[in-house]
């Protein structure tokens, strides 16, 4: 009789402890769902290869469409940009780590970045012209570009972007004073068009910096150079940009949060 006892009891604790096992499955399950169900591929506007929220699908699709109107001549380069900033719609990559996908204010590519001990991906997001309100609001930062020929590098003269570099840079004076703003080529379906990021980290839209400075598309050679890096907390690659002022190449230290993007 004890016997049965024990057995009837020991069949109880296995009954409960598979209860329990299987209410704690379905509620990590339903933990994911709800996580992931706001980032699924297929939504309008969201690229291939991608996570993507159905809103910030809809926010590319509006900077898309802005874009073509702009490259068929139905509105300026000026109103280009106004509407990009009144609704922040300039187009940032940036790295995102993994504890961080499931925002939802993010495009994030499949394929983690190489060689990293904390995984994390390409993504990319959009922002008002002045990232510095958008850094704040939800802690983005953009890779800093250095002078080369500054051996403290310890000031930042302007702002790269994860998983690309600039094609060109141009500079002015104010005293003793040295600007810099930095040109970038970018593609989306297939349309191109340059983004200016200045040194203070305002983003517009431009029309071709080689007809504003009349130069040669060839001078856009971008080579990689050795780097000096004093600053052990700075890690990146540095490039050969044809500045477009100074009618020179200068070597600049571009931080590269993602190891081996900038190609």
């Amino acid at each position: 009789m004890k016997f049965e006892n024990k057995k009837n009891n020991s069949l109880k604790i296995l009954v409960i402890m598979a209860l329990i096992v299987f209410i704690a499955s379905g509620f990590w399950t339903n933990q994911a769902q709800n996580s992931t169900s706001t980032l699924e591929t297929g939504f309008p506007g969201c690229p291939e290869n991608s996570l993507c929220a159905k809103k910030i699908g809809e926010k590319r699709l509006l900077f898309l469409s802005y874009l073509k109107k702009y490259q068929d001549g139905i509105i300026s380069i000026d109103a280009l940009n106004l509407e990009l900033q009144n609704k922040e719609l300039f187009p940032i990559t940036l790295k995102t780590e993994e504890k961080n996908i499931f925002n939802a204010e993010l495009i994030r590519f499949t394929g983690p970045c190489k060689n990293e001990k904390v995984k994390s991906y390409q993504s990319e997001f959009f922002s008002s012209k002045d990232f510095s309100s958008t850094q704040l609001k939800y802690h983005f930062k953009l890779p800093k570009i250095f002078l080369q020929s500054d051996s403290s590098l310890s000031t930042a003269i302007g702002f790269s972007m994860d998983f690309e570099k600039p094609i060109l840079v141009s500079s002015f004076s104010e005293g003793k004073i040295n600007h810099f703003d930095f040109y970038f080529i970018k593609e989306d379906e297939g349309m191109y068009y340059y983004l200016k990021i200045s040194g203070d980290g305002q983003f517009s839209i431009v029309d071709s910096p080689y007809k504003k400075f009349r130069i040669d598309p060839g001078l856009t050679k971008s080579n990689s150079t050795p780097c000096k890096t004093p600053n052990s907390e700075i890690h990146g690659a540095c490039y050969s940009l044809y500045n477009t002022t100074e009618k020179k190449y200068q070597t600049f230290l571009i931080e590269q949060s993602c190891q081996h993007s900038v190609q």
